[in-house]
């Protein structure tokens, strides 16, 4: 028996001011896989992410097999409650009752919010907004994770802690994960397939398949040429 894709996309179109960023773009995700979509500056990626979260309109298909879907915005702002704690913040929606207090308790100690649980949002820094929320996606066990460039805002410690993190908990209960990036070592790193754009109107440039174990080496053989093909679909 053939498995449903987790995420299926059907003759997908989406434009601004007649400017067409996507014409009849098909694409599916299977259920558990780490897939991240990388392209060109304008090529339409946020825009993908958005539509498939159900954020904005679109013509054509979206069908998922689940409706418990994690967005993860490049501006925190957008997401974060600023009523709320940084505590009930991570555990929103969820009811207290609900919560998984020993992955609450893990998830602090990891992204260094422990000392900040009882604050509220506006006593973060920018970096440290982005990280509640990379960390509320987690927290809430969701069947698809949406993560529109995460690390962007991170220093480099904190940006290798949440995606060891990431990691763990996509191995743990295998979500469905869709990361939009603009680093290509990032992408090589975490994601078991790489979908390359081209320029807008957007279309599937490349799929790669990412063959390696999961302790991956930047400076390996394998890891560089891997790389080097992508960087090839850039510029060619």
């Amino acid at each position: 028996m053939i498995e449903k894709p987790s995420i299926s996309i059907k003759n997908y179109n989406k434009s601004y001011s007649n400017n067409n960023l996507f014409l009849d773009l098909n694409l599916d995700f299977k259920k558990g896989e780490f897939v991240c979509i990388l392209g060109p500056n304008g090529c339409g990626k946020t825009t993908l992410l958005k539509s498939i979260g159900g954020l904005i309109s679109h013509e054509g298909l979206i069908r998922m097999q689940s409706s418990n879907i994690s967005y993860v915005s490049q501006d925190p702002n957008e997401m974060i409650l600023p009523w709320l704690d940084i505590n009930a913040n991570l555990i929103f929606p969820l009811k207290k009752e609900q919560a998984d207090l020993s992955l609450l308790s893990e998830l602090l100690e990891i992204t260094q919010l422990n000392d900040y649980k009882s604050n509220y949002p506006y006593q973060l820094s920018g970096g440290m907004a982005q990280i509640l929320l990379v960390a509320r996606s987690l927290m809430n066990k969701s069947d698809i994770i949406l993560l529109d460039e995460p690390f962007k805002s991170l220093d480099f410690e904190m940006s290798r802690r949440i995606q060891k993190m990431i990691l763990k908990l996509w191995q743990s209960y295998k979500p469905t994960m869709i990361m939009v990036s603009h680093s290509v070592e990032e992408a090589i790193s975490l994601a078991d397939k790489i979908i390359v754009l081209s320029q807008k109107p957007a279309s599937i440039k490349k799929v790669i398949e990412i063959n390696l174990s999961r302790s991956r080496n930047p400076n390996s053989s394998d890891f560089l040429k891997i790389k080097k093909a992508i960087l090839n679909e850039f510029f060619n």
